[in-house]
């Protein structure tokens, strides 16, 4: 899953992958977006944007292949609650509205 939108904490991967992000752990990210597991894609996707937005230029490669990953629309299993899962788009996750959303949410909660 991706994280958890009523209150709960996020997932122990989105948890790793704001410490990776925390710490400018950016080649781990890398790989996690070259990954066969698509939730880990997506990891790396969120992660290496989220360091762009902190300041970090993306090569224009990581930005070529999120580009390419956003297009395919894969399906991710998105927490919605304790119990409640939802099928969302790999792109509608990738919204950039979405990703500044969830990125000042945490960035407010000392995460950055």
């Amino acid at each position: 899953g991706y994280a958890c939108s009523f209150g709960g904490s996020p997932t122990d991967k989105f948890s790793e992958m704001m410490r990776l992000g925390n710490f400018k752990r950016r080649k781990k990210l890398k790989r996690w977006l070259v990954s066969p597991n698509i939730n880990l894609r997506l990891f790396g996707a969120v992660g290496l944007e989220w360091l762009n937005y902190g300041g970090i230029e993306l090569s224009e490669k990581e930005e070529e292949i999120i580009d390419e990953l956003k297009e395919k629309n894969y399906l991710i299993n998105y927490c919605a609650g304790c119990s409640v899962f939802e099928l969302r788009s790999f792109e509608e996750l990738m919204n950039d509205e979405n990703l500044k959303k969830f990125y000042s949410a945490y960035k407010n909660r000392g995460w950055f």
